[in-house]
């Protein structure tokens, strides 16, 4: 396999063999090239190029959907802190970084009108039943409290929070969430350890903890 090293020498090549007088052409090469790396799952290359030229380009070109994406995909990617977001815990104010009662946390990004989470979600707490170094952080992407409020009561030992404005909630962009429910695990210092595609997945990932 070609080194880390090797593979930044062949991108740093591909970017100044294209001028900035076609940024657009630029843009759109770098992209295809990290598309390539996101697809490999070598987060290293993929946010070297997005470090090094397309932040830098997707700002430059106003593409703001490219920005966005290479931003979410860096700020999720295993290896990286979780993004910090509020949790109000029993009245009082407290952060997803300032969470000291286990060794790992399981997050889930849900909605109370999902019914793919409604299923899911019980199942998620048979799972971590046994598991006392384990805590969940749900996170509800709603409209309103409503549902919401009533669904929490069945999940009294999850952390849970509220995300207002659902879709539109920046949490969503932050995290580059496109559908729920999404899982993301997380060690004792909020690092991200594993990003579980579905539930089958999810349920191998927690039985190793």
């Amino acid at each position: 396999d070609p080194s880390e090293a090797t593979y930044k020498q062949h991108i740093d090549d591909v970017a100044s063999a294209i001028t900035d007088n076609d940024l657009s052409i630029k843009s759109s090469m770098l992209e295809m090239l990290w598309q390539q790396f996101v697809a490999l799952k070598n987060n290293t290359i993929a946010n070297y190029i997005t470090d090094n030229y397309l932040l830098e380009l997707a700002k430059s070109t106003n593409n703001k959907v490219l920005e966005d994406m290479v931003i979410s995909f860096k700020n999720t990617s295993i290896g990286s802190k979780a993004p910090n977001f509020e949790i109000t815990l029993n009245g009082k104010k407290t952060s997803l970084h300032q969470l000291e009662s286990a060794e790992n946390y399981l997050l889930v990004f849900w909605s109370s009108g999902c019914s793919h989470c409604l299923s899911e979600l019980p199942e998620v707490k048979k799972l971590v039943k046994n598991k006392p170094n384990l805590k969940v952080v749900a996170f509800g992407l709603e409209d309103d409290d409503k549902n919401w409020t009533k669904e929490i009561k069945n999940y009294p030992d999850f952390i849970h929070q509220i995300g207002l404005k659902k879709w539109d909630n920046p949490i969503v962009k932050t995290y580059g969430i496109s559908a729920t429910p999404m899982y993301f695990i997380l060690d004792a210092s909020k690092v991200i350890t594993a990003k579980p595609y579905g539930f089958e997945e999810l349920e191998v990932l927690l039985k190793a903890l």
